[in-house]
């Protein structure tokens, strides 16, 4: 087998119809599989930047009556990072990106 049919609707056309792809110009072929979110990548982005931001903004006192963090610096960063992380995977769930499939060439082949 020297080429490839593939069948489908292509460049919008609604009826489908079928192309035939010579193998030797395939350098590997991949499948749509879905949209997926992004929800852990944007709580650690989340985490980093609001902790990151609340420890740089706060005033570093000590406050020895306090009850908890004596550090206001510490307690804002661990404030703003739990922030981060709820804010960050919630807007991260909702940016989706398409999720690819590698198949592999010795498996078109059979």
């Amino acid at each position: 087998m020297d080429t490839l049919e593939v069948q489908g609707s292509f460049g919008g056309k609604a009826q489908p119809r079928s192309i035939a792809i010579p193998l030797s110009t395939v350098d590997g072929i991949y499948r749509w599989d879905g949209k997926k979110g992004n929800g852990r990548v944007g709580m650690v982005v989340g985490l980093v930047v609001l902790a990151g931001l609340a420890a740089l903004t706060t005033p570093n006192e000590s406050d020895p009556s306090a009850i908890g963090f004596h550090n206001q610096r510490l307690g804002a960063a661990v404030a703003g990072g739990l922030g981060g992380i709820f804010w960050g995977g919630l807007l991260g769930s909702q940016i989706k990106t398409d999720r690819w499939e590698r198949v592999w060439l010795s498996a078109v082949e059979q």
